[in-house]
């Protein structure tokens, strides 16, 4: 599995194409494996970089959740990688190692909001109690559901990111995990709609908005026409 996921993940031509590739995988690895967390987990170490792990990594923690939710392929699909008495399950679970948890906490709050009804207020009193070194990395998973719960709706996601009143650092992830959400389905018609959520931020928001954006340029465009476009359009 290792070795054909590598060549066939190496094949796209954007970055951005080959990330969601070894995330797909990881979500395929998982299900495949009759969710066996640890036994999918050895399976997307073996694929070479810490890039390629952590992708494929990330991939198998949202295939876990997603069916944890009700929604896998099939009612056959079931996990017991879940714990709907505990929000921060199976990541307190597992393996210590820092990119572990980082993939781990990254998806997290998909879980919590689950079980707390898409109350982002309670899942925001969830994200401190994680280990100190993940908290904002839980922020960046709550701007990251911010902006896919609302379908990347700008003044949405703002007003959520804006429950993150106390802390420029966690709101700054908030902000972080909602533009990737919209570079992540970036299309033809979506050409300005990263920069769009920038602009709208508030001060504080704008610097982690536009540094990610334009960090994120040559992961999803292939010409130095379709990279400056886009910077065109920045205050």
């Amino acid at each position: 599995i290792a070795q054909k996921t590598t060549e066939l993940c190496d094949s796209f031509d954007t970055s951005c194409g080959r990330f969601e590739c070894l995330h797909g995988m990881g979500h395929g690895i998982l299900a495949y494996g009759n969710y066996d967390l640890p036994k999918a987990i050895a399976v997307c170490g073996e694929l070479g970089s810490d890039y390629n792990k952590n992708s494929c990594i990330g991939g198998m923690f949202m295939e876990n959740i997603v069916t944890g939710q009700g929604l896998g392929a099939g009612n056959y699909h079931e996990t017991t990688w879940v714990n709907r008495a505990d929000p921060h399950f199976p990541c307190n679970a597992i393996d210590p190692n820092y990119d572990l948890q980082y993939q781990c906490y990254q998806m997290q709050t998909s879980w919590m909001l689950y079980l707390f009804n898409y109350d982002f207020n309670r899942v925001k009193e969830k994200c401190p109690k994680a280990r100190p070194d993940m908290v904002p990395v839980c922020f960046k998973s709550f701007g990251r559901d911010a902006a896919g719960h609302t379908l990347r709706n700008v003044p949405k996601i703002i007003e959520i990111c804006g429950k993150i009143i106390d802390n420029d650092q966690y709101y700054g992830q908030c902000v972080i995990g909602a533009v990737n959400v919209i570079i992540d389905f970036w299309g033809g018609g979506l050409s300005g709609q990263a920069t769009e959520l920038c602009k709208a931020l508030p001060e504080k928001g704008k610097t982690a908005c536009y540094s990610t954006l334009g960090g994120r340029l040559n992961d999803v465009f292939k010409t130095d026409s379709e990279k400056k476009l886009i910077c065109g359009g920045f205050e």
